[in-house]
């Protein structure tokens, strides 16, 4: 969620700099967890829009679900961040999730 927090207006709003520059590379933690799915989700923000950026980080492959360009045009933004894991022993499903509220500077 740091490095989201960095980024500027055009990355936090554009798929393929998050997908190529955050969602990129497995923490170190994920190692340890077992069939980790990273989530990464930006959307408009009081009302959001029908189709948020949707970023998935699954067995080391990153793949974009979805892409919304007018989600640039506005002025706020609410990024979710999600991990969910199975866990030994039961094999339980588990999950974390962040989120924040992001906006634009002014010019």
């Amino acid at each position: 969620m740091e490095l989201v927090r960095g980024c500027s207006w055009n990355q936090l709003t554009s798929a393929t700099y998050l997908q190529n520059y955050i969602m990129n590379a497995a923490t170190i933690a994920e190692g340890r967890l077992g069939n980790p799915v990273e989530t990464l989700t930006v959307n408009a923000y009081p009302t959001p829009l029908a189709s948020p950026i949707q970023i998935v980080l699954r067995n080391g492959g990153i793949s974009t679900v979805s892409t919304n360009p007018a989600i640039a045009n506005g002025d706020i933004v609410r990024v979710d961040l999600s991990l969910t894991w199975i866990a030994a022993p039961g094999k339980r499903t588990r999950s974390q999730s962040r989120n924040t509220i992001i906006a634009r500077t002014a010019p």
